[in-house]
């Protein structure tokens, strides 16, 4: 299952609550977008990488990124950081 919140706002980042709520629902695979709420570009490397995070504590099973640049293109640095990040052990 894909997790994103806000849908209006084409999906961002779902809060810690709905997270942990949705985790106890279900037992199927759950990933959630990381999208800050914020429409900054380039997004805060910094923001994602504690919502990377936190989604791992909450006991997701991976990520649906789309970490884009002030062009909206993909932006690969930060993209492969919470990669990284999300991965480690």
């Amino acid at each position: 299952m894909n997790l994103r919140g806000r849908l209006v706002d084409g999906g961002v980042t779902p809060s810690a609550g709905l997270i942990a709520t949705i985790r106890l629902k279900i037992s199927i695979g759950l990933h959630v977008m990381i999208r800050p709420a914020e429409a900054v570009l380039p997004y805060p490397s910094r923001v994602c990488r504690h919502a990377a995070l936190m989604a791992k504590q909450l006991g997701t099973d991976g990520l649906t990124l789309g970490i884009l640049d002030e062009n909206g293109k993909v932006d690969i640095a930060p993209t492969r950081q919470l990669f990284t990040a999300r991965w480690k052990t």
